[in-house]
């Protein structure tokens, strides 16, 4: 008769638990997700949620909520066309995630790790692709995911917009590299990077990007390189961005 979850109820459960969900489960089996239990199984007869390899999808297969049981790799399944906002978020689990060739919609900080995580995706899969360890979107040229390498964020050509609920895997970030192709950075894109003290920030191209929102988007007290002879257009620019930004050209 169970029919909800309240969001941390299983926060301190020991990993390696089996757990069996009823039919009558209908709200927030989110609270489940990124707890590395051994073994889920989900009622036949449950209208709204279902089981595949591993992976919490919806009954109809096209939604990707999560990843239920312990393992170090999954394969979003063939049929799921969205990964649901916050599916993999804090899964520091993880070491690989496959996504197959009909998924169409990576929602808000679908994923966010402490830890190193490598994201495959299909070569078939028409919406994105992986470059440098970022997921981009073939479509809009938004940055989907930053891969942190050694505290290191080089974001794509090709990449054009930065916008709110990019997901960031990889630990901490202390350097970001922008690329030439960059043309817009949205507010808040950086909101989970919030822990770093100071990141050095390096623009490549000679043409600032243009900012979007009423918030700061780069963090005061950092070290901004930019192409030789652009410093007064950068610090113009860039004063709207934050305050207390140290320009240098490089």
């Amino acid at each position: 008769g169970l029919k909800e979850l309240t969001p941390d109820c299983f926060h301190d459960i020991q990993k390696g638990k089996t757990i069996s969900v009823p039919k009558t489960l209908k709200k927030n089996i989110r609270a489940l997700c990124n707890l590395q239990w051994k073994k889920v199984t989900i009622n036949k007869s449950n209208k709204k949620y279902k089981m595949k390899n591993g992976c919490l999808i919806s009954k109809s297969g096209k939604t990707f909520y999560g990843n239920l049981e312990n393992k170090k790799s999954i394969k979003i399944p063939n049929g799921v066309k969205t990964i649901a906002e916050g599916a993999l978020f804090l899964n520091d689990n993880l070491k690989v995630v496959y996504i197959s060739k009909t998924v169409s919609k990576i929602k808000e900080k679908a994923f966010g790790t402490s830890k190193s995580l490598r994201i495959k995706i299909a070569s078939k899969n028409q919406y994105y692709y992986v470059s440098k360890g970022c997921v981009v979107s073939r479509r809009s040229g938004r940055l989907v995911v930053a891969g942190i390498k050694k505290g290191v964020i080089t974001i794509p050509e090709k990449v054009t917009v930065l916008k709110e609920g990019t997901s960031f895997v990889g630990g901490e970030c202390e350097k970001i590299v922008f690329p030439k192709s960059l043309k817009q950075i949205e507010e808040h894109w950086a909101g989970t990077l919030g822990n770093s003290s100071k990141i050095e920030y390096i623009f490549q191209s000679k043409e600032p990007p243009k900012r979007k929102g009423a918030a700061f988007l780069l963090l005061g007290g950092s070290v901004v390189y930019v192409p030789k002879g652009t410093k007064q257009v950068y610090e113009k620019a860039l004063k709207r961005f934050s305050y207390d930004l140290k320009i240098v050209e490089k």
